[in-house]
């Protein structure tokens, strides 16, 4: 090779694959880093024309929903409106009469929405939206009685014709609003919050664009700016807790900390479908304060009981999106674990509202978890211990097999040597939480 060829910016970029590669191998969730950020969102312009390479960093929401053509809505429409008005393509955007308050279908500039929709009116697919309790995103090393619970607003957005998302061969927006409330706080009020928005635009463009671009942001009251990374608490465990939902976190930089989570592809990572049977398992474990509060966790449904037309509409919404996923995944990666599992859930609520119990949600090819007693007890564990990063990294503890042949790791991760820590401070599993001795071994012992 001629050692002119080499360049610093080669030699920086073969330093930045490697550092990826050892943070992969290791951490639980990879974080990347601020320059891997920067350099990720430089090339977005030229890539999928959003923003300029010189303006992206002062980039808002409200410049992203314009990129797929809804300049007629802001952020804190979106934020904001339940979500029936958003889906509404006739009533949205209506004012409501003086003195009605609060109104859920008057958005923030009624004039440039008017104008925006005027000759192209919203079609009833072109926003799909869904108010969820989350446990992924909540920090269960804090106490169970004070903890701060998170729940999400996702909002999906497709890309309108003569948009420049459109023109860059981008499908959809899809924005996740993570907000987090206090004991006896309702969710989705007037003056909540999302504490950070994270978007993922998707393609299925059989090209060498990627499947997924990624973008994250801050407060809308502080300017709804593009952020370099996501606060989170995958790896709290050693991390303080505090009340303080900002308190006990670490930072996740795009794209490294999204990817991992989303099929570990950074050229074709893939949308994952929402499990609303996890949600709800959770609520026997970590979360009876939910139930207790009494706060649906399908909070459109104003209801639980899975029975009632409310709940069948709100759960509807989930199930289309996740036939989206579905088709997103079988293009970006047909052989994924995440694909099987995102089938599975579509094969079980074809026709079915219901909460399935986990042994009824196994995957993979035999043997599959089933009824006995300690396969139950196994799979209740891995799904309130493992599930909320081995539901997508690597593998899916619903996978009997995949479990079975990862047991030798399992165990050095369960208790690592204090090389092993030394190596990595963050080897040990789970990676949230602190279970003792007994509590892990008996894991263990289940595995088999």
């Amino acid at each position: 090779m001629n050692p002119s060829k080499f360049s610093v910016a080669g030699l920086i970029g073969c330093a930045l694959v490697a550092v990826g590669f050892w943070t992969t191998l290791f951490a639980a969730v990879p974080q990347g880093s601020e320059t891997r950020a920067r350099q990720y969102y430089a090339n977005l312009p030229g890539e999928i024309g959003f923003s300029s390479r010189a303006s992206i960093l002062d980039s808002t929401l409200d410049d992203l929903l314009a990129y797929v053509g809804y300049s007629g809505l802001t952020a804190r429409d979106l934020e904001r409106l339940p979500s029936a008005a958003l889906m509404d393509g006739v009533g949205l955007g209506r004012p409501c009469n003086p003195g009605s308050a609060p109104c859920v279908t008057s958005v923030s500039n009624a004039a440039v929405f008017q104008e925006a929709f005027r000759n192209r009116p919203l079609r009833p697919d072109e926003i799909l939206a869904a108010r969820f309790f989350a446990p992924k995103i909540t920090n269960v090393n804090d106490a169970a009685e004070t903890r701060q619970l998170g729940w999400r607003k996702l909002t999906r957005l497709r890309a309108r014709s003569g948009s420049a998302a459109a023109k860059n061969k981008i499908d959809s927006a899809i924005i996740l609003f993570n907000f987090f409330m206090g004991p006896r706080e309702k969710p989705f009020g007037v003056e909540s919050e999302s504490l950070n928005t994270q978007v993922m635009l998707t393609s299925t463009a059989l090209d060498e664009r990627d499947s997924i671009y990624w973008l994250d942001y801050g407060r809308l009251s502080q300017g709804g700016k593009l952020s370099l990374k996501l606060d989170a608490s995958f790896d709290a465990r050693d991390l303080q807790a505090a009340a303080d939902p900002e308190a006990g976190l670490k930072s996740y930089y795009v794209p490294d900390g999204c990817v991992a989570c989303h099929g570990q592809n950074p050229r074709k990572s893939l949308v994952n479908y929402l499990d609303t049977d996890h949600w709800f398992d959770r609520l026997g474990d970590d979360f009876v304060r939910v139930r207790a509060e009494g706060t649906p966790v399908l909070f459109d449904a104003g209801t639980d009981d899975t029975g009632a037309a409310s709940f069948a509409l709100a759960f509807d919404v989930i199930r289309r999106f996740n036939e989206e996923a579905e088709r997103h995944a079988s293009v970006a990666q047909p052989n994924s674990f995440h694909l099987a599992a995102a089938r599975t859930w579509l094969g079980l609520h074809d026709k079915s509202c219901a909460h399935l119990s986990p042994t009824a949600r196994a995957v993979g090819s035999s043997p599959k978890w089933s009824g006995s007693t300690l396969d139950k007890e196994a799979i209740e564990a891995l799904n309130r211990y493992c599930f909320r990063c081995h539901g997508t990294i690597k593998f899916n503890v619903f996978d009997k097999n995949d479990v079975l042949s990862r047991r030798a790791l399992i165990r050095a991760r369960f208790f690592p040597t204090p090389a092993q820590l030394n190596l990595d401070p963050d080897y040990a599993m789970p990676s949230d939480r602190k279970l003792d001795e007994a509590e892990r071994q008996r894991i263990l012992d289940l595995i088999r």
